[in-house]
């Protein structure tokens, strides 16, 4: 079985790395073509460890269509794949039609909720064009793809709606993680001190507005209490201003960009996830197979993988104050939510580990090429 990849970049995000995981895990006769259309390369030395022919079409700009999908075209004529994959939206938008006019059947991915109604949110006024036009390109093009996969139910469901999508032709499988690199979580040893962490890239649907807030009502009642927060991004600017505003440049820590930032953990005492939209995130699949204590928001894509009081404690999303709540019960109950950590250790190991997903994906795959032959 031959397979065509393509994706926008090598941007270092959650599902240009956790393909990264899953094609490491397929077996010998599964032969992958990965093609990435624009030019971040930054994790270009991860794709070439891999057993994978790596082609990039170096697209300039933000969208390039015309020149993307005739470059596609030649690729996918030279290289005769059984099977196109393609996921994010541009890599998307070029390999539907690039397979429309080669015949090469393809299967699309979904990895966030990205026509829900917290993200319509953030466009106003003239700024609605910037969201409808895409998603009517990408309703309008949403046919052809033979198969899609999806990595939560709720996602599944939600654009399953929004594009119009057959329910049918959705799979959902999860994001994995290798387990033999998640050491079980102790909490750590520290001079009287109680420190939360929080993963992320720096956007506003992240929900870092709502910790700087909640972590400052917790501050007030917790002189112990810390939080670093590990990730950069177009926010980064607005959220320091936040938290100079509030006085707490000595409690909360913006650590920048970390490689595997989710190491950082293991000096944490609780990890907290406040994102307003997501897919089904990788950070929070790591948090659990460490076994660190979680507080997250209440999203349909995290109560997939966490319950709330048996293996998080849930807040409700944009909600500071009952974050805020959260964190002190956190503080308070430590050795109850400590419990709750090893319950979601235990979960993440059963449900989660990378070879039994990447198994299933490429199982997945082999089903959909052999259905067509």
């Amino acid at each position: 079985m031959k397979i065509l990849f393509t994706i926008d970049s090598l941007g270092n995000g959650g599902t240009e790395r956790s393909l990264a995981d899953l094609i490491r895990c397929f077996s010998p006769d599964t032969k992958v073509v990965f093609c990435y259309c624009y030019s971040n390369e930054t994790l270009k030395p991860l794709y070439e460890s891999l057993p994978v022919q790596l082609v990039g079409l170096q697209l300039k700009g933000r969208y390039n269509f015309v020149k993307g999908i005739r470059l596609l075209v030649q690729l996918i004529r030279k290289e005769q794949p059984d099977l196109i994959v393609c996921s994010l939206y541009r890599a998307s938008i070029m390999s539907r039609l690039a397979s429309w006019i080669t015949g090469v059947p393809l299967v699309d991915t979904l990895v966030e909720e990205t026509y829900g109604t917290q993200r319509r949110s953030v466009f106003k006024g003239i700024q609605v064009l910037k969201f409808l036009f895409p998603y009517w390109l990408d309703r309008f093009t949403a046919g052809r793809p033979v198969a899609w996969i999806s990595n939560s139910h709720s996602i599944a469901r939600a654009n399953s709606n929004h594009l119009r999508i057959p329910f049918h032709k959705i799979t959902t499988i999860y994001r994995g993680r290798d387990a033999s690199q998640f050491h079980p979580w102790q909490a750590p040893v520290s001079d009287n001190r109680f420190v939360f962490a929080a993963i992320g890239r720096l956007y506003p649907k992240k929900g870092f507005s709502d910790l700087v807030t909640g972590f400052a009502l917790v501050a007030a009642d917790f002189p112990q209490a810390l939080f670093v927060i590990y990730g950069g991004g177009p926010y980064e600017a607005a959220l320091a201003a936040m938290i100079r505003e509030q006085q707490l440049e000595d409690r909360i820590t913006l650590a920048g960009n970390t490689p595997d930032a989710w190491k950082q953990l293991y000096l944490a005492h609780c990890f907290v996830f406040p994102s307003w939209y997501e897919g089904f995130s990788g950070a929070l699949v790591e948090a659990m197979m460490m076994g660190i204590p979680i507080v997250a928001s209440d999203i349909p894509m995290n109560l997939e993988a966490v319950t709330d009081g048996k293996t998080a404690l849930v807040h409700r999303v944009k909600d500071a104050s009952h974050l805020a709540d959260r964190m002190r019960e956190v503080v308070a109950d430590y050795p109850r939510v400590v419990k709750m950590g090893a319950a979601a250790r235990r979960e993440a190991l059963e449900r989660f580990e990378l070879k039994k997903i990447a198994q299933e994906y490429e199982g997945f795959l082999r089903s959909v090429v052999n259905k067509r032959n």
